[in-house]
């Protein structure tokens, strides 16, 4: 008697979770409408066409869709998008596979009525699909001479050793001040003049 009894009760206080009214279509749109041009209050719309307050509420801020939507994972314009740059490269042709070409040109067709004498007129030959292929192996340089040759680079070596080696080019200060260096115990120290400056201040110390 003492569990039969205690389990009604606990089953007796569960309740069951009531179903979400489903409001009339053309009814939401009209009190929804009604709010957005304030021709009647939140409170003013819900009590003539029966709909609560707080779902307009949610149906005038965004919060919930007027209508049933399906689950989708592109949105409207990025699906028109998506359909442009297929039908763009389309145009352009496919680098890829067989199936992305021959998928492309199916939906190109869909555009437009097919051909009444031949079905394939408008597919590409498999010589152009491999020229397509093989189209970004190439390189400037197998394209176009190189702008400069041998010949000018030998001469513009030859100008590069002859300025490196200018005799009339001036001193990068190698003698032109008085260089002293201590010299180690018993070895000689010679002075030399700079035979490109007449001062007498310009001489190098050289150990011996």
């Amino acid at each position: 008697m003492g569990p039969s009894t205690s389990s009604k009760k606990k089953h007796s206080q569960i309740t069951t979770k009531s179903k979400k009214t489903k409001h009339d279509p053309m009814k939401m749109l009209k009190a929804v409408e009604s709010i957005k041009t304030k021709r009647l209050s939140l409170m003013a719309a819900s009590r003539p066409f029966g709909i609560p307050a707080s779902t307009l509420s949610d149906q005038c801020s965004g919060r919930m869709p007027l209508e049933p939507t399906h689950f989708t994972l592109l949105s409207t314009t990025e699906e028109e998008k998506l359909k442009l740059y297929i039908f763009a490269m389309a145009r352009c042709a496919f680098g890829l596979t067989t199936e992305v070409w021959a998928t492309a040109k199916a939906l190109v067709d869909l555009q437009r009525p097919p051909p009444a004498d031949n079905a394939d007129e408008n597919l590409s030959s498999s010589s152009w699909q491999c020229s397509a292929v093989q189209e970004p192996l190439r390189t400037p340089n197998t394209e176009r001479p190189p702008l400069t040759t041998s010949e000018l680079q030998q001469d513009l070596i030859l100008d590069l050793s002859h300025n490196s080696l200018d005799t009339q080019m001036p001193p990068h200060g190698a003698l032109s001040i008085q260089e002293r260096v201590l010299p180690p115990s018993g070895s000689a120290m010679v002075t030399a003049a700079n035979p490109d400056q007449s001062s007498s201040s310009s001489k190098c110390t050289v150990i011996v």
